[in-house]
């Protein structure tokens, strides 16, 4: 994985991830994980808060978040993150602490991808 302090192009970079056509996991909307999983597990879900990671994983000694820079950090702040937060707060709003086959969620927010 790149850092974001190894970028050449930060504008760019930043342009590329307000429009959809670059992205990873920490520029994702929720949506994406779940087509992604979908390849591998067709069950049901339950669709959790963030605040519930930390009962959900009791190992959190990952890697070091790497250090950025007060302008890195106050342009990503500024883009236009309405694309990844409408379809996020919809599938919160409908799912919330319910259990649901994946299959329905990604049928109902399939357009996710298509409108990106």
């Amino acid at each position: 994985m790149i850092e974001l302090e190894q970028i050449k192009n930060i504008d760019k970079f930043l342009q590329d991830v307000e429009t959809l056509r670059t992205y990873d996991r920490h520029f994702i909307p929720q949506v994406y994980w779940l087509f992604h999983l979908l390849k591998y597990y067709k069950g049901k879900i339950k669709i959790q808060s963030v605040s519930e990671l930390y009962d959900l994983i009791p190992n959190r000694n990952g890697p070091k978040i790497a250090k950025m820079s007060a302008d890195r950090k106050q342009r990503i702040l500024q883009l236009n993150f309405d694309k990844y937060i409408v379809a996020d707060e919809r599938l919160l709003y409908r799912y919330l602490n319910k259990s649901v086959d994946i299959k329905s969620i990604i049928e109902e927010f399939k357009y996710a991808l298509s409108t990106a």
